[in-house]
């Protein structure tokens, strides 16, 4: 038997998030017990990526929001089971606003 492999991630944001969902998922697969711990500074996971509610608006932050033209963006919720959790946008205007602080 095999001893476990322990593994640490350093940054919570999208990248460290997926890396580990996707080496657990590897390893499990594998048979291959895993331990990983993910250490972030900030006082919440997800990195730059953040959902606010702003009045009646639905306000999507970050460098990269996932936006269904990133293929990779949408596996990734499909992997994560999340589909039920998007929220479409309207595609009649086809404009992006930016807001910057």
């Amino acid at each position: 038997m095999r001893g476990k492999s322990i593994l640490l991630i350093i940054g919570g944001g999208i990248s460290g998030l997926s890396t580990a969902f996707y080496l657990q998922r590897q390893a499990h697969a594998a048979g291959v017990p895993l331990r990983d711990t993910l250490v972030e500074r900030d006082s919440r996971f997800g990195g730059k990526l953040v959902t606010e509610t702003v009045g009646q608006f639905v306000v999507e932050g970050g460098p990269d929001s996932i936006l269904t033209q990133k293929p990779w963006g949408v596996q990734l919720v499909r992997d994560l089971g999340l589909e039920d959790q998007l929220i479409g946008v309207n595609d009649l205007p086809r404009k992006v606003a930016f807001l910057t602080h």
